[in-house]
């Protein structure tokens, strides 16, 4: 039997297809779930100043610790190189807690530092792990930390927590 070389080549590229599918559903079905993720997107891209992001949690395990993830993703147009936010921490007892950081969205030269997808620009920070001291619901405000009334081209800010 003559198999021409254009068959046999889609039969190769139908296996590792199929081997490729079988490998990325591997990977998928063993990652575990986050414990909370949620996004906060901004109206038309534009993050006003009494814009707040707001996040409840609940947590129940003081045990375990904890890795927290804020994600912003702005477009390529935005005009700065850094973007500061407040970050409002509520304990269930109401205790307050308020701690600025900064997100690095550019280097000196205008490169971006974070993931480039299109016109989309990814910048994480990751928190260092930590336990829970209470039980109970804690409440996660982010809001900008600038002096501008609002900052145009930011998409969304997403607070992911993972336990460890």
């Amino acid at each position: 039997m003559i198999i021409n070389q254009t068959t046999l080549i889609h039969q190769i590229m139908a296996k590792k297809g199929f081997l490729l599918s079988l490998l990325v559903l591997a990977l998928t079905a063993c990652s575990k779930p986050s414990f909370f993720e949620r996004i906060h997107k901004f109206d038309n891209r534009t993050w006003k100043l009494e814009d707040v992001a707001e996040y409840t949690v609940d947590f129940d395990d003081t045990t375990s610790v904890y890795q927290f993830v804020l994600t912003l993703r702005t477009t390529t147009d935005y005009q700065y190189n850094n973007l500061w936010v407040f970050w409002t921490t509520t304990t269930p007892d109401g205790e307050v807690t308020r701690e600025p950081f900064q997100f690095q969205m550019a280097d000196e030269a205008g490169n971006w530092l974070g993931k480039k997808s299109g016109s989309i620009v990814e910048n994480q920070l990751t928190f260092k792990e930590r336990a829970i001291p209470k039980p109970g619901k804690y409440i996660f405000k982010l809001e900008q930390a600038v002096t501008a009334d609002l900052i145009d081209e930011v998409v969304d800010l997403g607070l992911v927590i993972e336990k460890k």
